[in-house]
């Protein structure tokens, strides 16, 4: 099975399917979303679009039924995923660090993150203290081991 678009001289597009011919009943789709104009595949004179079975020779006997071709709403990806019953009490929001462009990831009060119970990551108890089983103290960064934004 296959759509496509093609107008001689100026472009060819594609989208194909294969299927088994078996003696058992089944269901077989071609699911493809014709290119937009911001798309790589996009050329201005795809005015058309067709499709097409193709059958294997030497088939002595081939049942079909109930062909059509439909116009389905896309939706997003997140949108698909949360339909199929996945993450659907997500929330996709700012975190509303308090200055991650100097690396204090610490959340502001209003944070929609705190409000929902997330419990506050405690920056204060984490990374290297000074201990009497410490090999050497104070801590000392060797010269470029500390990340940094770009454009800075």
């Amino acid at each position: 099975m296959s759509a496509f678009s093609w107008k001689k001289d100026e472009h060819s597009w594609a989208v194909e399917s294969t299927a088994a011919l078996t003696p058992e009943w089944q269901q077989c789709e071609l699911l493809f979303r014709l290119p937009k104009e911001v798309d790589r595949e996009y050329k201005s004179t795809m005015d058309t679009c067709y499709w097409r079975i193709n059958f294997p020779t030497g088939t002595s006997r081939f049942w079909m039924d109930d062909v059509s071709l439909r116009e389905a709403e896309l939706a997003d990806e997140w949108e698909s995923w949360q339909a199929a019953g996945l993450d659907r009490h997500s929330v996709v929001a700012d975190p509303l660090f308090i200055d991650p462009q100097h690396d204090n990831y610490r959340l502001q009060s209003a944070s929609r993150a705190l409000k929902m119970g997330f419990e506050p990551i405690p920056f204060e108890k984490i990374g290297p203290y000074q201990d009497a089983l410490r090999a050497s103290w104070p801590i000392v960064e060797a010269p470029g081991v500390r990340e940094t934004r770009t454009g800075e």
